[in-house]
């Protein structure tokens, strides 16, 4: 009977996962437009002053690389006229070139589209890689252009650009006061006060800044780059990772004009290719077929089965009309699962202290305690750091009782070993210090040996592969070894090696 139960609460959970990760690709795969709805100009208006263009140089295998946040103003041709903040205006993306370089001498311009999480610097170490070592051991000038979805700039990051700014100068006492200020304080810095988070109330205009505005976003760039089609089919590529690699078969795809008989507006006809970043990418946005995601939605919330149903022009819009009328909401149902901006603004946190005092104890929790913290980032701590099933529904947030260093903390949230989410980890090191022991939430497994492909695919990025351990102790002080440090340490390698601790 408990095998029974164990099974059945397992197959609840694949099901479960399976909807989220179809959510962000629930549109339908190839799309039309009456026409290619944005109006790019090469003179871009002065910046709204939440945004602001930068530059810097990296160097790397003997070659300069000029890293650039740019923006590109074109003016988006929504379906339904709504009000919606200037910064919407414009195409964020980074270019990374070889220092000195023209666009228009560039022997290829990779159009990167990032996941649902990373955003564009999540292409940082392979964009830099890619330039270099093309230009080092090629003599090719390549460039890569990291696309961010225009309601990225949105996000509000003066607060962590200025905490970053006073970590790097020693001020840590100052940075943290500047973070707690400035996002739960009402503290002003350079002129500006946050304004709170985004959330569906705030955000009604979200429901026309869609798939077709983020394609039109990416044919829109690559003909600023390239205006003569014959030469941009040689020389531009578009690149994704993640949900990117979707949004990349969408766009191949993609008939810009919305007649069928003409196809020099095709996405395909505008490029040389598409890449694959470590993700699966197919001709239709959703790896599962029709009768799979019915059988699914029996099984789900009523939330998760209207939204995993959109799977046709006639639900896609009776949906559309549902998000206008503000029936369901903007933002994806993932929140309730601890997917919140609080959420990302902590890793960052996490990130900032880990660089600066790496060594030192972590003090995060005890200091955000007494803030306005939205309760559902506790969702996915408890979800990463609960012994079991129980432990889980218990409503323990263990994870703020262990003691941890900066580093241990910080590495804790991403590794293969400690995190279960995987399309969240990278294999990083592990924790020593304290003793250590084996969890089994949420014990999945490898369920991909006897699961067919079409289950299995779409929800791989929630299922851990790897044995899952957990501190066991709250008085330990919990530090990171890194992974070429694991062979030495006498705990760490009790569980792992060096071998099996490298990204």
């Amino acid at each position: 009977m408990r095998k029974g139960m164990s099974m059945m609460l397992r197959a609840v959970a694949i099901l479960v996962m399976a909807a989220l990760v179809a959510l962000p690709a629930a549109s339908p795969a190839c799309g039309a437009s009456a026409d290619a709805a944005t109006d790019a100009t090469s003179g871009n208006p002065a910046l709204p002053p939440e945004l602001s263009e930068s530059s810097r140089i990296w160097s790397g295998h003997g070659v300069d690389v000029l890293i650039e946040q740019k923006y590109l103003y074109a003016k988006p041709k929504l379906d339904v006229a709504v009000s919606y903040p200037e910064v919407l205006n414009y195409i964020p993306y980074l270019r990374y070139a070889v220092n000195g370089q023209s666009t228009a001498g560039a022997h290829a311009v990779v159009v990167a589209l990032s996941g649902m999480h990373a955003g564009n610097n999540g292409f940082d170490y392979w964009a830099k890689q890619l330039v270099s070592l093309a230009k080092a051991d090629k003599g090719m000038n390549v460039e890569v252009w990291a696309v961010d979805r225009r309601v990225n700039n949105l996000e509000d990051t003066t607060g962590l650009n200025e905490a970053e700014r006073l970590g790097r100068e020693g001020k840590l006492e100052e940075a943290k006061k500047a973070l707690n200020g400035y996002y739960y304080g009402g503290l002003e810095i350079n002129g500006r006060k946050f304004a709170g988070f985004i959330t569906n109330e705030k955000a009604p205009y979200l429901t026309e800044f869609g798939l077709r505005i983020a394609m039109e976003d990416i044919y829109t760039l690559i003909k600023f780059a390239f205006p003569d089609q014959n030469v941009r089919k040689k020389r531009v590529y578009v690149a994704g990772d993640s949900l990117g690699a979707v949004m990349t078969a969408d766009f191949a795809c993609w008939d810009f004009d919305g007649n069928a008989s003409t196809t020099a507006d095709i996405g395909y006809n505008n490029i040389a290719g598409v890449i694959a970043l470590d993700a699966l990418m197919t001709p239709n946005a959703l790896p599962i077929n029709q009768d799979v995601l019915r059988i699914i939605s029996n099984f789900l919330p009523g939330l998760f089965r209207d939204l995993l149903n959109i799977t046709s022009l006639a639900t896609y819009e009776v949906t559309l009309n549902m998000l206008r009328s503000r029936i369901m909401p903007v933002l994806l149902p993932t929140s309730e699962i601890g997917y919140v901006p609080e959420t990302y603004l902590g890793v960052e946190v996490n990130a900032m202290m880990a660089d600066a005092a790496p060594d030192a104890e972590s003090t995060f929790y005890q200091e955000t305690a007494g803030l306005n913290v939205d309760p559902r980032t506790d969702i996915i701590l408890r979800l990463c750091m609960s012994r079991d099933l129980l432990h889980f529904l218990s409503g323990e947030v263990y994870q703020k009782k262990v003691r941890f260093t900066n580093e241990a903390l910080f590495g804790m949230v991403f590794d293969n070993n400690f995190n279960p989410i995987t399309m969240n980890e990278s294999a990083e090191g592990f924790l020593t210090g304290g003793p250590i022991i084996e969890k089994s939430f949420p014990g999945i497994g490898n369920l991909d040996a006897f699961l067919p492909s079409l289950i299995w695919n779409p929800i791989s990025g929630f299922m851990p592969y790897d044995t899952m351990y957990i501190p066991n102790s709250t008085t330990a002080l919990y530090k990171w070894v890194g992974a070429h440090e694991i062979d030495s340490d006498p705990t760490a390698r009790k569980y792992t090696s060096s071998k099996d601790e490298v990204s």
